[in-house]
């Protein structure tokens, strides 16, 4: 109970009961004839004031204590809200660091070909392409690389492309080519933590200025599982 309540429900009951001795000792010979019903329905009269006080005040206590209940109870429910803001904070942190942890582990596992198309003979009319591959990754065994040219599909087969090994794959010429024309070269290997792959390179024969045809690489297909 609050102290100013407590206070004010102490104070009044003390000034009602010195009022009833005052009012008892003025009329002490009207209650000591009374007899006993009539006394015990004097003292319900004269205290049931006093009891309708202290209920009154006992009313006003449970609705504070209620209402601190409830703040508590809120205080709690916030609190709970925020640990499961942090444990969803945490996860997600840990789901990061997982998923970071998995692509470490897939690009350790996963080969990385450097590719760059040259003129194995500059100085001869008819050009001598060449695929330089270099691998700056895992190393992969069983390659086998089908070359496809405006002409035709040539297949190229090696034991193992290490880390930082090279392998130069030929890029068969035609007699007569086509003007102008798309080719690819498409990988297919055997890696020892993803097991089997394939990867790619696009290019295309382009005329260049003076009317011969130059080899280019369009694009890079990246490694994925077969």
């Amino acid at each position: 109970m609050g102290k100013t309540r407590l206070w004010i429900g102490m104070g009044l009951t003390g000034v009602y009961v010195l009022a009833l001795v005052v009012l008892g000792a003025k009329r002490w010979n009207e209650l000591a004839n009374l007899d006993l019903n009539a006394l015990g329905d004097f003292f319900a009269g004269a205290f049931g004031p006093l009891a309708i006080l202290w209920l009154v005040l006992g009313y006003f206590q449970q609705g504070e204590e209620l209402q601190q209940n409830t703040q508590a109870l809120q205080l709690q429910a916030d609190e709970l809200k925020a640990s499961v803001k942090e444990q969803q904070r945490m996860a997600e942190v840990a789901e990061q660091q997982l998923q970071e942890m998995r692509e470490l582990e897939t690009e350790r596992h996963t080969p990385r070909f450097v590719h760059h198309v040259a003129n194995a003979s500059p100085y001869v009319a008819q050009p001598n392409y060449v695929l330089r591959l270099t691998n700056e990754g895992a190393s992969c065994q069983n390659v086998v690389a089908n070359v496809r040219m405006p002409w035709g599909v040539t297949r190229y087969e090696v034991t193992e492309v290490p880390y930082m090994g090279t392998w130069e794959i030929p890029l068969p010429w035609h007699d007569q080519p086509p003007s102008e024309g798309p080719a690819s070269v498409v990988f297919h290997l055997v890696t020892l933590g993803r097991g089997r792959m394939t990867c790619g390179v696009d290019m295309s024969f382009k005329q260049n200025d003076e009317g011969n045809l130059d080899l280019h690489i369009e694009g890079i297909r990246p490694f994925r599982q077969r």
